[in-house]
């Protein structure tokens, strides 16, 4: 029995080890890998009025985050949930996290047309919506009212979450989430 045991026990640590290391060398993917991710998924799920999603930003959402060290205990309403925008801060990598709403304001069937240009700090994405999507875009950027839209790919991408100063009644936008070429010009090609 004693070298069954110790079978046993061995093969235990063993999992527990594998464990423990795959657990410490899982990455998170960068912005441009999961892009690169989205590209390989099939046409059909890329069209689906979800991969694309443009959500308001909880009015009070960095008060909230910050009274909680510990992301479980952050309290959400009914139709709030929490994304992580990735950027940028001095040159070093940083982390946000926002409460926004569950339900998208616009998404892909809003948008006419998407191409990319060469931005002050990258490479930036044009998009120009439908009529229903100019009249949902005007809507949306009056009620936001100084407050934060969070720019969605694939349900948790975060490109950007820009401060909206004023409605926006033209029917399209100039995103800047300081994307290389290869990354502007994939995600343009999604539409």
């Amino acid at each position: 029995m004693k070298p069954l045991n110790r079978t046993i026990s061995l093969a235990l640590s063993l999992l527990l080890v594998g464990a423990a290391a795959h657990s410490n060398t899982v990455e998170e993917l960068t912005k441009e890998q999961r892009i690169t991710e989205f590209a390989k998924m099939p046409v059909a799920e890329r069209q689906k009025p979800e991969f694309f999603a443009m959500k308001l930003v909880a009015k009070y959402s960095a008060e909230r985050v910050d009274t909680e060290s510990d992301r479980s205990k952050i309290k959400l309403e009914e139709n709030e949930e929490i994304v992580v925008l990735n950027h940028m801060t001095n040159g070093k990598p940083s982390k946000e996290l926002l409460i926004v709403e569950k339900n998208s304001r616009l998404n892909r069937t809003h948008i006419l047309e998407c191409g990319t240009f060469r931005g002050q700090r990258g490479w930036d994405l044009f998009i120009k919506f439908t009529e229903d999507g100019k009249k949902l875009l005007a809507e949306t950027t009056k009620e936001a009212d100084g407050g934060r839209m969070a720019i969605i790919l694939g349900g948790s991408l975060v490109l950007t979450a820009p401060r909206i100063v004023e409605p926006i009644s033209s029917g399209s936008v100039i995103i800047s989430g300081n994307l290389t070429q290869s990354e502007a010009e994939a995600v343009a090609a999604f539409f």
